[in-house]
């Protein structure tokens, strides 16, 4: 499902527990703004977006391996990193954003999703070369995650790319969506988050 390496011989700054850390981001995920423009947290060099992805990304992982994963800040200067505290390896990722549709933006979900890898490539193959690209979406609208991996498969040198975001916010209860968008099937899981932020679930839904 990715590529490991080994992150041991780095200074990194890892996350016990994953309850605390969804507590922290409440404030950030229940004002969306906060997330869009809210600076790096303490001793963690991300932006609270960031942290969103990794943590999802994270429980989804600790969902299909059955192992230990935990995040860290990103000792290369990226957007943080993944731990396997089972295995002892991990991987680094790197994010990009797709803001809110705006007024006259037509631009369908799958082709904005393409684009933002493709932006992401254009940093050329050392930039790209064992991380894995996160791409957290705001955009609106229905989309295939299948679609979305042919059309990206062999356009990037990153070792993986996710995409993640808001499926649903009632009742005081969010829903996100996360998947791994691969050309032959990109498997998807819904994370919902309970409504005092003290707990969550992770199910397949492809």
């Amino acid at each position: 499902m990715f590529k490991s390496c080994s992150l041991m011989k780095y200074q990194v700054t890892a996350v016990r527990d994953l309850a605390l850390i969804l507590k922290d981001l409440e404030l950030h995920i229940r004002d969306p703004r906060h997330l869009r423009v809210g600076r790096d947290f303490k001793k963690m060099s991300m932006r609270p977006r960031e942290l969103l992805g990794n943590w999802l990304l994270c429980v989804v992982l600790c969902s299909v391996t059955g192992r230990r994963w935990t995040l860290s800040d990103d000792p290369t200067g990226g957007d943080g990193a993944m731990l396997d505290r089972d295995a002892e390896t991990g991987f680094l990722t790197e994010h990009v954003f797709i803001p809110p549709p705006s007024d006259g933006n037509d631009t369908s979900v799958e082709q904005q999703i393409v684009e933002a890898v493709a932006r992401k490539s254009k940093k050329g193959s050392e930039y790209a070369r064992g991380r894995t690209l996160v791409v957290f979406s705001e955009a609106v609208g229905r989309w295939f995650p299948n679609r979305v991996g042919r059309a990206i498969a062999g356009n990037h040198q990153f070792e993986a790319v996710w995409a993640l975001g808001l499926e649903s916010a009632e009742g005081g209860q969010y829903s996100y969506w996360v998947t791994r968008l691969e050309p032959d099937h990109a498997p998807a899981w819904r994370v919902v988050l309970s409504k005092d932020f003290d707990s969550w679930t992770v199910a397949p839904v492809q």
